[in-house]
């Protein structure tokens, strides 16, 4: 009895700090507030909130938006240019890129409870959908890539399924032979990159909260 009694304790303090580490306690005193109580795109969603495995998905945190529009002010993004920001969360990073000219900014996320939240959010800031989707989907075999020019990354899952992914980006450019870049923020992982061969290192930039952003291209 006492065991499971610690237990208990002892996982809801684990969270607890995982919920405030120094990697996302920043997130709760620095995002925006909204003025619209009806819209969520901010706060901490660890991946048991969701009912995701905290082995292979990352704590959902919103992208720095100043960060985020450094990244995206040094790119020449042309009117036919589509992004997808992959592990999109709750869609932040989604809105700060629909103030850029791509054609369609879209999201793929796992945890279904944010894929709901992230479209509720889209819908009452009327968002064309056309302009504007959420994908429910695993990275680790979500084929449907190849409209994209630009893929989005702010570091949302484990090494193992960005491998994964990375087998998706490289059937999808033998299909469709196109430039792609690779954003990559909070670049944890960056040699499952390098070992496949597939993109350069285009650049390095400073990230929000001493998290290195990376832009590699594929052909």
């Amino acid at each position: 009895m006492r065991k499971r009694h610690r237990s208990h304790w002892w996982t809801a303090l684990h969270q607890l700090g995982r919920r405030w580490a120094p990697a996302s306690w920043e997130h709760h005193f620095y995002t925006r507030r909204e003025r619209d109580p009806s819209l969520d795109f901010s706060g901490v969603v660890l991946p048991e909130d969701v009912g995701l495995d905290p082995q292979h998905a990352v704590r959902s945190t919103p992208s720095s938006d100043q960060a985020l529009r450094r990244l995206l002010d040094s790119l020449v993004i042309a009117p036919t240019h589509c992004i997808l920001d992959v592990g999109s969360g709750k869609g932040s990073a989604m809105r700060v890129m629909l103030r850029y000219p791509f054609a369609r900014v879209d999201g793929l996320e796992l945890a279904e409870d944010l894929v709901h939240i992230a479209r509720q959010n889209f819908a009452r800031l009327g968002v064309e959908p056309s302009r504007c989707q959420v994908h429910a989907g695993d990275a680790a075999t979500f084929a449907a890539l190849d409209d994209y020019s630009h893929l989005y990354l702010y570091n949302p899952f484990s090494a193992d399924v960005l491998r994964a992914h990375l087998q998706q980006v490289s059937a999808s450019l033998r299909r469709q032979p196109r430039p792609l870049w690779l954003l990559y923020v909070n670049a944890k992982w960056t040699r499952e990159i390098d070992v496949l061969g597939l993109f350069r290192l285009e650049r390095r930039l400073p990230g929000q909260w001493a998290q290195p952003m990376r832009i590699y291209r594929a052909n």
